[in-house]
């Protein structure tokens, strides 16, 4: 379990709208936050469940929903936002 920050929700949106043309609304990028900790910070866990040599060959599945019903104008609201 984790928590994730504001920020990094809106950025995660504004990187994925930027480099994929993909929206989807805030609070399903905290799907994405745990997999890039696990990377960063994750490397006792890696080590102690021997998964060091399988990540070359892993891959995240990020279910989201609900992008396609936010309205344009909350969207343009939500890619502004610093």
């Amino acid at each position: 379990c984790y928590t994730v920050e504001d920020d990094f929700l809106f950025n995660s949106l504004k990187e994925l709208v930027r480099s994929e043309s993909i929206f989807m609304e805030p609070s399903a990028h905290a799907g994405v936050f745990g997999p890039i900790q696990l990377l960063k910070e994750g490397q006792e866990y890696l080590e102690k469940y021997d998964l060091l040599s399988k990540m070359e060959n892993a891959t995240h599945i990020l279910w989201s929903t609900g992008g396609n019903l936010v309205p344009q104008e909350q969207r343009e609201v939500y890619l502004k936002r610093e």
